[in-house]
């Protein structure tokens, strides 16, 4: 689904917009991804995963853009800082849950960016007819992370030890945690 967009003013001032991205942004959209998993081990896919063609990156544009859901970027003087993936699930028992993810360039942390795109994600997901929860997981040593989502009602429902492995060979744990929507 499309978002129009929203401009948010950000600790220092730093003005973001915040919009569904269209399928010219997607070589620009495929490189800050790729840079974001040179940059945390906080995210799901890593540097070793097969990398996106443009032609992937764009179909995956117009999915979003047609689908049940949204992806949103944040824009900075025109340039993608982040993103954010809301799910809704299209199967009859699970209609009423939604999944949230986030990720942002490293130099763009700690600013208020996660807090205003999440707002709006949570905007979203509170105007989306029937959808009730919502849930999301991350990587147990991500303290911002926990932090952000704390702070906006999710709890922790459960840990799934061992389910993310690194390139050394560690394991990290993985937090699922909920948030039931006020309607």
């Amino acid at each position: 689904m499309i978002f129009e967009g929203k401009e948010v003013t950000v600790k220092n001032g730093i003005k973001v917009l915040i919009k569904t991205p269209t399928v010219e942004d997607a070589e620009e959209l495929l490189r800050v991804h790729n840079q974001i998993l040179r940059e945390t081990e906080f995210v799901l896919s890593a540097p070793e995963d097969p990398e996106l063609s443009i032609e992937e990156e764009k179909a995956f544009i117009e999915k979003n853009i047609i689908g049940k859901g949204y992806f949103l970027c944040v824009y900075i003087d025109g340039k993608i800082a982040g993103m954010s993936g809301l799910n809704f699930n299209r199967h009859f028992r699970a209609r009423h849950k939604g999944s949230i993810g986030i990720s942002l360039l490293k130099e763009y942390w700690n600013i208020g960016i996660g807090s205003a795109l999440f707002k709006i994600m949570l905007d979203l997901a509170n105007k989306q007819e029937g959808i009730e929860i919502l849930t999301l997981e991350y990587a147990s040593t991500n303290d911002r992370g926990r932090a952000l989502y704390k702070k906006f009602g999710f709890k922790p429902y459960g840990v799934c030890p061992k389910a993310l492995k690194f390139k050394d060979g560690t394991y990290g744990d993985e937090v699922m945690m909920i948030k039931y929507l006020e309607k």
